[in-house]
């Protein structure tokens, strides 16, 4: 393939005139030409719309322990994505399910936040009973200036 460039068009320094650049994401095609005895192709840029990708953190154990797949790792890992990016925990796990907490969960300190539960009657999140003494703490703690929802998620008064 040889490209050619039409020097008429050249503007001031040197410059290509009569295009214009738009920032952003570009798709490039090769639209067919209608003269079938010139097989050529031109090439058309097009600007793509901007898009964002939503993060989703699934929490599938019980365990309160930060691995992977808990819901303290879960709202870890919502905490530390790009600054206004959507973020979704959700849940797989049996029905009935309880999640005992040792300790506080982490602030819920992103911009955007959605917790996602199966329903209060399917999973309820609680400080662990078994706990010694009468151990005192927040389950969630919001952030000054964080957007966070919780719903179908039950617990003890």
């Amino acid at each position: 393939m040889q490209c050619s460039t039409d020097t008429s068009r050249r503007g001031p320094q040197g410059i290509l005139s009569g295009f214009r650049v738009n920032p952003g994401p570009v798709a490039v095609s090769f639209p067919r030409t209608t003269r079938r005895s010139h097989p050529r192709r031109r090439l058309l840029l097009e600007r793509l719309e901007d898009c964002t990708l939503l993060s989703t953190y699934t929490v599938n154990s019980t365990l309160d322990d930060g691995a992977a797949g808990t819901l303290r790792w879960a709202i870890t890992q919502a905490n530390t994505v790009t600054p206004g990016v959507p973020n979704t925990i959700d849940f797989n796990l049996p029905s009935s399910s309880t999640i005992n907490l040792e300790s506080a969960l982490p602030n819920l300190s992103a911009t955007n936040i959605t917790i996602d539960g199966p329903g209060a009657s399917s999973l309820i999140v609680e400080r662990d009973p078994t706990l010694p003494g009468k151990t005192e703490f927040s389950v969630f703690t919001v952030n000054n200036g964080a957007t966070v929802s919780i719903s179908g998620l039950g617990g003890c008064p």
